[in-house]
Formats: C-alpha cells, sequence, structure tokens
C-alpha cells in the first residue's frame, strides 16, 4: 500500500471517527452546553471548538476508562473555565464593582449594560424576559447584548468564530 493511499485511509477513519462521537454525544453535549451558556449559537460555537478539538485525537475519547460523554463533559467544562471565573467574579461584583472588574481580564472588556447583562443572567439567575423589563429594552437586545459578552470571553481566550 502507498504511503499516500495509507495516509488517506488513517485520515478517512480519523473522521469516521469522530463523526461517530458526534453522533453519538453531540445532541446531549449541545444540551449541556446550552444549559450552561442559555444562547443556541454559542453553544453550537463551543460544541464546534470541542469536536475541533477532538478530531486532533479522537482515538483518545474511547480508551481512558471514562464514559466517551464524560470525557467530551470534561473538555467543555475547560473551554468554559473563563465563563465560569467570570460568572464567580459576577458574585462580588456588588461589594467592589470597580476592583472586581478590574481584576478580571473578560469583565474588564464588557461595558456596564454588558457586565449587567451577563452576570444578571448568569450569576443572579435572572431570566432574559426580567432583564428586558428591568432595562426597558427588548428581549432580542437582551440576547445580542449576552452574546456580545460571550464574544468578548471567547476572544480574550484565543477563540475565533462567532461574530
Amino acid at each position: 500500500m502507498s504511503a499516500r493511499l495509507l495516509a488517506k485511509t488513517r485520515e478517512d477513519d480519523r473522521l469516521l471517527s469522530v463523526r461517530s462521537l458526534y453522533d453519538s454525544c453531540g445532541a446531549m453535549l449541545l444540551g449541556y452546553l446550552f444549559e450552561v451558556v442559555q444562547d443556541q449559537g454559542i453553544a453550537e460555537q463551543y460544541l464546534i471548538d470541542i469536536f475541533n478539538e477532538v478530531a486532533k485525537t479522537p482515538a483518545n475519547y474511547n480508551t481512558n476508562g471514562l464514559s466517551t460523554l464524560s470525557q467530551l463533559q470534561i473538555l467543555a467544562r475547560n473551554k468554559l473555565a473563563p465563563y465560569y471565573q467570570t460568572v464567580k467574579d459576577c458574585g462580588t461584583e456588588q461589594h467592589n464593582a470597580k476592583s472586581t472588574t478590574a481584576k478580571n481580564k473578560y469583565l474588564s472588556q464588557m461595558t456596564p449594560e454588558q457586565q449587567h447583562v451577563f452576570c444578571g443572567l448568569h450569576y443572579h439567575g435572572k431570566s432574559i424576559a426580567a432583564l428586558a423589563i428591568e432595562m426597558r429594552k427588548p428581549e432580542d437586545d437582551i440576547r445580542k447584548i449576552l452574546k456580545e459578552s460571550f464574544t468578548l470571553i471567547r476572544k480574550a481566550n484565543g477563540h475565533t468564530g462567532l461574530h
């Protein structure tokens, strides 16, 4: 078998392996991501990032004793780590807004409006509808502001896409 044909066969096997992982776990992982970020487009972009990472070494996700979904969730939590830290810092925002915002590289890049929406939804547990009423803005505007907040977090963490 020629080297080129062997390389193509390995690449085809790798793609089939990633496709199989996506088919078996993609929907559940997307649901997990959506529950965290509360935005379908952002959750889908995180899913793409995760499966792009998986595509580099798909065989590793079936062999180390953990369930495949558990391994993918661990990868998702790692991708979402900046989000979790930013939410945590939202909790201290009310007590000392300037120092917390300055210390958190993600919050410091957000406008006050973006901080209000991001922290209101993810830390204080407000719904998009409640924030819309509170801020006297349509719900679509609140979703747009939330998406902008996540875009800042993703860009600051070196991820591209979702603009």
